[in-house]
């Protein structure tokens, strides 16, 4: 599915959690909670596909669409934080459903 999300082309600001529909919310964060299981077991487990969460991650982090280049060297800690951030920030998808949202994240926080 990552293959086909195109939200980054639209900016930075169509990459929050709050900006992103529902179907692509649950995607993510099954993606990324998948991906935190395995790293947590001690699993490289290749089937986990977090690329386009990785991508939103590195745009964020990098300040620019990844149509621009990468304009900094970014670090593996730097990405991991912002992975947790976005992660975070994917609990939007409960809020959506229950009105009850723990934080109310934007580009100054998300990474």
């Amino acid at each position: 599915m990552s293959n086909h999300w195109h939200g980054l082309a639209r900016g930075l600001e169509a990459a929050l959690p709050r900006n992103l529909p529902t179907r692509w919310l649950r995607v993510f964060t099954r993606d990324v909670a998948a991906f935190r299981r395995a790293k947590e077991q001690g699993k490289d487990d290749s089937a986990v596909d977090i690329a386009a969460p990785l991508l939103v991650v590195i745009a964020l982090i990098n300040g620019a669409s990844p149509l621009d280049g990468v304009k900094a060297e970014i670090s593996d800690a730097q990405v991991m934080e912002g992975l947790a951030r976005l992660e975070r920030g994917l609990y939007d998808v409960v809020g959506r459903e229950t009105g009850v949202y723990i934080q109310d994240y934007n580009l100054d926080n998300i990474v």
